[in-house]
């Protein structure tokens, strides 16, 4: 129908009105191929018109795991000895994703998450005591990248580079002490420490991925890794909380890395310009 009358248009000499139905069918066919059959007339007036996808929005969910990087420890036992930190079952995200293209293939994102990860801790000291803590965190994520697309068909991988800015809204820790010598295990479970963390993160992220291309649209897969820039504990706080004293387990200085793989969906947003006449 919309072909039809713009070859009517054309042929009554009536451009304006031919332009005009013209952009109404680039607005509701922006993805529009050309077809063998298609006239001459509309041809030259469809290349007359280029249209960009100017933006695209959607929702993004999936996974995570989480990698403490200690720096500096703090022990309470008279051995030095130091625990281990590592990955503790597998976290969850989701939210929205608003992508800017500044060319055909390289697009500023904007994201904003809801986050949820978890890690824990155990140190072992021989025939004395093992302390075992598990620490669960929900957070706020704004991450800002870059994202470069190759090629132009159905499957499009793309690699990004960027960083995140992190709001903690709770963390929790689950801790059990156990001494050997007087048989005695105590335990603790959903206690808040979100006073003994910094409320404000930073960190530095890569990722790659690949897009499917649907109508108006893509799916997508995307594996990220998140590297943790500062220190997660309020040093101010370490010694200040009777957890400390009670499960004998100061907080060490770490960074927390994350690996996030998720899938999601993002809608394109096009337009269409006239061609500047040469």
């Amino acid at each position: 129908a919309y072909k039809l009358l713009i070859l009517s248009y054309l042929f009554d000499q009536n451009i304006e009105e031919a332009d005009k139905s013209m952009l109404n069918f680039l607005k509701d066919y922006p993805e529009y191929k050309l077809k063998p059959i298609d006239p001459a007339e509309f041809t030259q007036l469809f290349y007359s018109y280029r249209v960009i996808r100017f933006f695209s929005m959607g929702v993004v969910a999936g996974g995570n795991l989480s990698y403490p990087w200690l720096f500096k420890s703090y022990a309470t036992n008279s051995q030095n000895l130091h625990g281990k930190y590592r990955n503790f079952g597998v976290g969850y995200e989701g939210g929205v994703k608003l992508n800017f293209y500044l060319a055909s293939r390289l697009s500023l994102n904007l994201e904003l998450y809801y986050f949820a990860n978890s890690f824990a801790y155990l140190l072992v000291q021989p025939n004395l005591q093992n302390i075992h803590s598990k620490e669960i965190q929900t957070k706020l994520e704004l991450p800002l990248t870059l994202t470069y697309e190759f090629g132009s068909n159905r499957i499009r991988p793309y690699l990004g580079i960027g960083g995140s800015l992190d709001y903690l809204i709770g963390a929790t820790e689950n801790n059990d002490l156990s001494v050997f010598s007087q048989n005695v295990n105590i335990a603790g479970s959903g206690i808040k420490i979100t006073s003994r963390r910094r409320q404000f993160n930073y960190n530095g992220i890569v990722d790659c991925g690949v897009k499917y291309k649907i109508a108006r649209g893509f799916v997508f897969f995307d594996v990220r890794w998140k590297q943790g820039l500062m220190n997660q504990v309020l040093t101010s706080h370490r010694y200040n909380a009777t957890e400390t004293y009670l499960y004998q387990n100061p907080d060490d200085n770490f960074t927390l890395n994350n690996l996030i793989f998720s899938v999601g969906y993002i809608h394109s947003f096009f337009k269409a310009k006239k061609k500047k006449s040469t």
